[in-house]
């Protein structure tokens, strides 16, 4: 993940000024492989995950009962 908006708004403080209620905003982007540098640490482990899902999403379960469901509704 990259983080790509990050703020904190006080907005409350005590008497001596200090900061004692706080909103905070964080953004983030799921990165791609274009967001790796190829031969990077990085990038190997990206590739690494998607050839586990792939191998995950060729598995044709035999029931709902193997995807852990108790049944159709």
């Amino acid at each position: 993940m990259r983080i790509t908006d990050f703020s904190v708004v006080e907005e409350q403080f005590d008497a001596r000024l200090n900061p004692i209620r706080a909103k905070i905003s964080l953004g983030l982007r799921a990165l791609s492989i274009d967001d790796l540098a190829f031969g990077s640490k990085g990038a190997e482990l990206f590739m690494v995950a998607a050839k586990r899902r792939e191998k995950l999403a060729q598995r044709k379960p035999t029931s709902v009962q193997a995807l852990g469901l108790p049944g159709a509704p």
